[in-house]
């Protein structure tokens, strides 16, 4: 019974990494690099087929996130679930994004 119960989990963590291997390897369209965010550095990456990463990094630890986004002109719909409060709209200028209604902005870095 406790071989049984081990087996399931190790075979649940490996499919658990393959499918975030297979989210991980689709094309990265832009990163975008915030910094002094919630007393931390936010990066967000963009890949194909609406996958979006983020990650938070702060003194002592680093956090990722997964969600989608939809890109309509310059204006982009993020779904993604952090534990910031951050709107669900950011618009695209040039080599920058930003929040509506906020001083935060990102870098954009296109590879």
């Amino acid at each position: 019974m406790p071989f049984s119960i081990s087996f399931l989990l190790v075979i649940a963590i490996l499919i658990h990494i393959y499918l975030r291997y297979l989210d991980d390897s689709n094309q990265t369209l832009m990163t975008a690099f915030g910094y002094s965010i919630d007393n931390g550095e936010l990066t967000f990456e963009f890949k194909e087929d609406g996958i979006l990463r983020g990650k938070l990094i702060q003194k002592f630890t680093e956090r990722h996130y997964s969600g989608t986004y939809s890109k309509v002109g310059d204006t982009i719909t993020i779904d993604i679930i952090t534990d910031l409060k951050i709107p669900n709209k950011v618009i695209v200028k040039g080599d920058t994004m930003f929040f509506p209604n906020s001083s935060d902005f990102f870098y954009i870095h296109r590879p």
